[in-house]
């Protein structure tokens, strides 16, 4: 029988050790940090998309607006120098720009841009106002750039 001294090299298997050790330390890093960016950036997008719906309300909310000042006040109505005027909301604010008989005779433009968080919303709507009856009837709406 042959027996084997088999001697450990204790310098050795320290490095191997702190190699391992190391090793495992930088897996651990790489996936904590891979982790951290997916939900910084989950939350930041979902920050986002909350200000966008806010946004688009609220440029809806100016249309509105617009929408029942020339019910009252038909294609004579005047809400300021340039035509604009801004609509102060909770979450932010729009601003509408009217413009009569734009584009033909009897129909009126409104553009609405609103600002929340730093997300802008633009609408702009076509109105058909009845110069007998005073009726304002939406012709067309988009979202524009």
């Amino acid at each position: 029988m042959v027996w084997y001294n088999w001697k450990v090299d204790s310098s050795r298997s320290g490095q191997a050790f702190l190699a391992l050790t190391l090793l495992i330390s930088a897996i651990v890093i790489v996936v904590g940090a891979t982790i951290a960016f997916i939900t910084i950036a989950f939350i930041d997008s979902s920050y986002g998309l909350q200000a966008a719906g806010q946004a688009n309300a609220a440029a809806l909310s100016g249309v509105e607006d617009a929408a029942l000042n020339l019910e009252r006040y038909g294609l004579a109505w005047n809400p300021g120098p340039s035509n604009t005027y801004t609509l102060s909301l909770p979450a932010g604010s729009a601003t509408i720009t009217f413009t009569p008989d734009s584009p033909t005779p009897d129909l009126a433009t409104v553009v609405s841009a609103a600002v929340v968080q730093n997300r802008t919303q633009k609408i702009r709507a076509v109105f058909a106002v009845n110069p007998t009856t005073g009726q304002v009837a939406l012709v067309s709406a988009d979202k524009i750039q």
